[in-house]
């Protein structure tokens, strides 16, 4: 640090926590997140992928904790999706911009406690 500054690192604000902290803040009855598939899958991309619908946040965390999810993608999603859901006890839902609108209709992976 010089002058105040840091020099030589990067800076990350990562959108899903800042989301979630967000939406905690304002009360918020749920947290959507919205990414580009669908649902939040384990082993996404592989032969034995599987969508995930409704589940307990406990169960997804132990999902979490085996490496499920990758560290770039939806792991991020995924954590705080568990941390607004944990924190709120509200719902926390992931799914595609092109499912917004159906919401209502319980698509992607609703996370609750």
């Amino acid at each position: 640090m010089k002058d105040g500054h840091l020099r030589g690192v990067a800076g990350v604000i990562d959108k899903d926590f800042s989301a979630a902290k967000m939406a905690e803040d304002i009360n918020a009855d749920e947290l959507v997140i919205l990414t580009t598939v669908d649902h939040a899958f384990l082993n996404y991309g592989k032969e034995n992928q599987q969508a995930i619908g409704k589940i307990k946040v406990e169960q997804l965390k132990q999902y979490l904790a085996a490496g499920y999810f990758a560290a770039g993608s939806m792991k991020p999603k995924i954590e705080a999706a568990i941390e607004f859901v944990e924190k709120t006890g509200n719902l926390a839902i992931i799914t595609s911009l092109s499912n917004a609108n159906k919401l209502a209709d319980g698509v992607g992976t609703i996370v609750y406690n």
